[in-house]
């Protein structure tokens, strides 16, 4: 499932989704992470294997 297939899934469950990419940064997504975290974010979903 890719990405619009993500968002159309929590649109019909009533939940929001957002993507977020790294370019090889792991640092960004660890700064993502403990944002959701300041914003009350439920889950996180990561794809290790997005190559």
């Amino acid at each position: 499932m890719g990405v619009t297939g993500l968002v159309a899934l929590g649109e019909q469950l009533g939940v929001s989704v957002e993507c977020f990419q790294t370019h090889h940064h792991e640092g960004a997504m660890c700064e993502r992470i403990h944002q959701g975290y300041l914003d009350g974010v439920d889950a996180v979903l990561i794809n290790a294997d997005c190559f």
